[in-house]
């Protein structure tokens, strides 16, 4: 194809709600790309809802095309059309919500065309919730990476997959177990950041500064 796609796919756990967000960000590489065909490896009984993001962040429904597909595929097709012909790179986000279960199998997906593709799986829950995570043999988990400070009170975390493999294939699946944490479970002490910074003082001795932010969900001695 003549355009790139990275696919991030982030699942927040909260409010006895699933909340499902798929981020395309794709780059034309020239030419005019055909409408995107986006299969998704999970069939959902609510649908997508799709949406374009600009630069600024702004955004606005788009218009997207349920694909019928044959009885022995187990997934969803979308078609939706590149947002915007003047833009080389554009942003394309598709959003469901559904009533949480005690088990959860988590959507992937892939562009057709699109090469290169990178892919990331982010999951979010709340302190109260703990996720048993059981990732296949398709999925790296990446090393900790922590939510904004606006959403400070969640806990996440992030797998890297390669959208080009057999995604729809059983034993590609990521199958998620929900339950209520207990105290065993919950670490009350959290350290979303840490920055190291080293200068030199006045009279020219070198020193380190240490910067920790740190969320305490409960302990009573640090």
């Amino acid at each position: 194809g003549n355009f790139s796609a990275n696919v991030g796919i982030s699942t927040l756990f909260e409010d006895d709600t699933v909340q499902e967000t798929l981020r395309l960000e794709l780059t034309r590489q020239g030419g005019t790309v055909p409408p995107l065909r986006i299969r998704c490896s999970q069939p959902r009984s609510t649908p997508l809802r799709w949406l374009s993001e600009s630069p600024t962040g702004a955004q606005r429904e788009i218009m997207a095309e349920k694909m019928a597909t044959s009885a022995d595929f187990n997934g969803e097709i979308w078609q939706v059309s590149w947002p915007d012909e003047t833009e080389e790179r554009v942003t394309i986000i598709g959003q469901r919500a559904w009533p949480m279960s005690d088990s959860e199998t988590i959507t992937l997906a892939t562009v057709d065309d699109a090469s290169p593709q990178d892919g990331s799986v982010t999951l979010q829950t709340v302190p109260q919730l703990q996720l048993d995570v059981q990732p296949s043999r398709l999925f790296t988990l990446l090393p900790e990476s922590q939510p904004s400070y606006r959403e400070i009170s969640r806990r996440q975390s992030v797998y890297r997959f390669a959208p080009r493999a057999n995604i729809f294939a059983e034993d590609s699946q990521m199958r998620v177990e929900i339950r209520t944490a207990t105290e065993t479970d919950r670490n009350w002490l959290t350290v979303w950041r840490m920055s190291t910074e080293t200068y030199l003082d006045p009279v020219g001795i070198a020193r380190d500064e240490v910067t920790l932010w740190i969320e305490n969900q409960g302990a009573t001695q640090l």
